[in-house]
């Protein structure tokens, strides 16, 4: 189990004031955990890892109370792991995102997610073709034209 105070740590840094401070504060930190439990355990992404991912991802609202743009910090750290994951948690990621960021989808959010997991799987391309998919059936309009330009980013690398 990850420990009370790592989780408390990153979820300050997700609360910190601004995007890059959220993503400096946080990714360094996450990649220590991640590092260390890599050592211990082999490749792969780990599934306490991802249970924190889910957990920061589950409570979407209460950073929304703060004022803050919440899913940029979210998704910059899940897309920053994004090559890590198994399908089965790639799969378990997408349920979160359906589950608790429809009301946000309408945002820009899509667009700098689905660019950074272009960036990620550069060379892979294939393989998230369909996470576009997932995302562009529960996008909004603005969303949806985001998630439009990275397909069309991956089938340009495809030919």
């Amino acid at each position: 189990m990850i420990e009370n105070d790592t989780i408390a740590l990153i979820r300050g840094a997700m609360y910190s004031a601004t995007c890059a401070k959220a993503i400096k504060d946080t990714i360094p930190l996450f990649k220590d955990y991640l590092n260390n439990f890599l050592d211990a355990k082999g490749s792969g992404f780990p599934d306490e890892a991802l249970s924190l991912l889910l957990d920061i991802l589950s409570d979407p609202p209460l950073y929304t109370k703060k004022g803050m743009r919440p899913f940029l910090y979210d998704f910059t750290l899940t897309s920053w792991f994004i090559e890590e994951f198994s399908e089965d948690q790639r799969n378990k990621v997408i349920v979160a995102i359906k589950q608790n960021y429809s009301q946000y989808v309408e945002s820009e959010f899509c667009a700098y997610v689905c660019l950074l997991i272009v960036e990620l799987y550069d060379g892979e391309t294939q393989q998230i073709m369909p996470l576009f998919d997932q995302l562009y059936a529960v996008s909004g309009d603005v969303g949806r034209a985001g998630i439009s330009i990275a397909k069309d980013s991956c089938s340009y690398r495809l030919k």
